[in-house]
């Protein structure tokens, strides 16, 4: 009797198991990447920890997806009422960090990235380039 009410509470939490109702219930989830005066940053990418690898977006400075790979190999489905911490980074630009709660519909992130300033070093400064560069290459945190 015991292994006939475990073996259906068991079988019950397998159907119920989050991971059968994700891949339905999957947002889909859009960032668009455009410079300081509204155009597209075609070499920008898409990066959320804790995920395999960084996303590149198209052409028009996009990129979407319902879920992503995590780095055990799960797969992660972006569902409402989630909070995605992103990672929007660009040759050039300042990389800038996003949270961004998923909503029902209309997932998308515009993000505008600001130039990176160039200093011109001074001599003797060169030693120190290394860090300097560090220094610049700091993310920016959404307010």
């Amino acid at each position: 009797m015991f292994s006939v009410i475990f073996g259906a509470l068991f079988a019950s939490t397998l159907i119920t198991t989050p991971a059968f109702a994700n891949e339905e219930d999957a947002k889909l989830v859009a960032v668009r990447v455009l410079d300081t005066m509204g155009n597209p940053i075609p070499n920008a990418w898409v990066r959320l920890p804790e995920t395999e690898g960084r996303r590149m977006v198209d052409e028009f400075g996009k990129w979407q997806a319902k879920s992503l790979y995590e780095l055990d190999g799960n797969e992660l489905f972006f569902l409402r009422g989630m909070t995605l911490d992103f990672t929007i980074s660009a040759p050039g630009y300042t990389s800038r960090s996003v949270a961004y709660e998923v909503q029902k519909r209309r997932n998308l992130i515009t993000v505008s990235l600001q130039p990176m300033t160039h200093k011109i070093l001074e001599e003797g400064e060169d030693n120190d380039l290394m860090i300097r560069w560090f220094q610049r290459t700091y993310v920016e945190e959404e307010e």
